[in-house]
């Protein structure tokens, strides 16, 4: 996918990075009084380049995906989003969130899904969806199920080649169409620590087997407690260390512990398929994971710059991962509350100071 990836255009009166992803989610769903705001699509900070809209999501059958604009008509979002992207941004639907279930267990429920993705894509001509995967009854995996490159529960199965066929069918039509996922760290690294289980790494074998579509990962820093880097030691939530010690276990690859005391290990991610996801504010990320955007972009020199910052964690690669691709927030509406401060950091460390052509 990445190979297939257009170049941003700049247009006037708008910031548009040439190069690497400011992404963000749009909230469908409040009022333009609530805090935080409703924001009409079109009206959110120009910084942003990659646009999350948040969710779309699945009726009684857990596998039919649903969405409809909140306010205003259909015409008037999908007005909207042709107005972004002709701005050279890219607007993605965004599956599952918090609330969210997913589960496709049968052939019959693959199929809807398959047909519900493929025609709210087609009718809203997004650039491609966003899997937002969290929670037990999604992501949960069959006991029994102990090896990430070669999943044997239906409902992964299923949604590996669900997503393959629809992707299929977008680029089968002449379209572009972007795969991003966006985990918690427990479904992710914490299989580094802990067993790889029913739950912990349970993402794993969705990110492996689709891989070679994966146009980035987002995942998320928040509302994580702590969780052990590759250096064996527990790093908490809201520090520089943390952000740069997990990301680099998805650049590096990390062993997975097998529920047999077997290790196989997942692979590295290319440094332009991973963006680390923080809170815009405090409030968004309610279980913790916001930190100063100062302490951030202490974060962002190591990772990118190899520039140290006095932490504990030392990166593997010391000269650090220029190729990083940007960084996602939760969320664009709650970063308008404190004056789109997420946006204006991200935007000026990526955009501003450094220079790349990867994108």
């Amino acid at each position: 996918m990445y190979n297939n990836v257009e170049k941003y255009s700049s247009h006037p009166g708008g910031h548009v990075c040439p190069t690497y992803v400011v992404a963000g989610y749009w909230h469908n769903w409040g009022v333009p009084t609530d805090i935080p705001a409703y924001i009409p699509l079109r009206n959110i900070d120009a910084r942003y380049n990659v646009i999350h809209i948040a969710f779309a999501n699945t009726g009684s059958d857990f596998a039919t995906l649903n969405f409809v604009p909140a306010i205003g008509s259909v015409a008037a979002f999908q007005a909207d989003v042709q107005f972004l992207q002709a701005q050279g941004k890219k607007v993605l639907l965004s599956i599952g969130g918090e609330e969210g279930a997913l589960v496709l267990t049968s052939a019959a429920q693959k199929q809807a899904f398959i047909n519900s993705l493929e025609d709210l894509l087609d009718l809203y001509n997004f650039d491609g969806f966003d899997l937002d995967l969290e929670g037990r009854m999604t992501l949960q995996l069959d006991i029994g199920d102990n090896n990430f490159m070669s999943p044997t529960t239906p409902r992964v199965i299923n949604l590996i080649a669900a997503v393959r066929e629809v992707i299929s069918y977008r680029q089968g039509k002449g379209k572009s169409c972007w795969l991003t996922m966006t985990p918690e760290t427990f479904y992710v690294q914490k299989a580094y620590a802990n067993a790889y289980s029913p739950l912990a790494g349970a993402y794993l074998p969705i990110i492996y087997s689709l891989r070679d579509q994966l146009t980035f990962l987002q995942p998320q820093f928040y509302n994580a407690g702590s969780v052990t880097a590759l250096d064996g030691k527990r790093y908490v939530q809201a520090i520089p260390d943390f952000t740069v010690a997990m990301t680099e276990m998805l650049l590096t690859g990390f062993p997975v512990t097998g529920l047999k005391g077997d290790t196989q290990v997942f692979p590295a991610l290319r440094p332009d398929q991973v963006i680390p996801g923080l809170p815009a504010v405090p409030a968004a990320a309610p279980f913790g994971g916001y930190y100063d955007p100062a302490d951030v972009r202490q974060a962002l020199n190591y990772l990118t710059k190899g520039q140290t910052f006095g932490g504990d964690y030392n990166l593997r690669n010391p000269a650090g991962y220029p190729g990083l691709r940007g960084a996602m927030t939760w969320s664009i509406n709650w970063d308008q509350s404190c004056g789109n401060t997420f946006a204006a950091n991200i935007y000026n460390f990526f955009c501003e100071s450094t220079s790349a052509t990867h994108f």
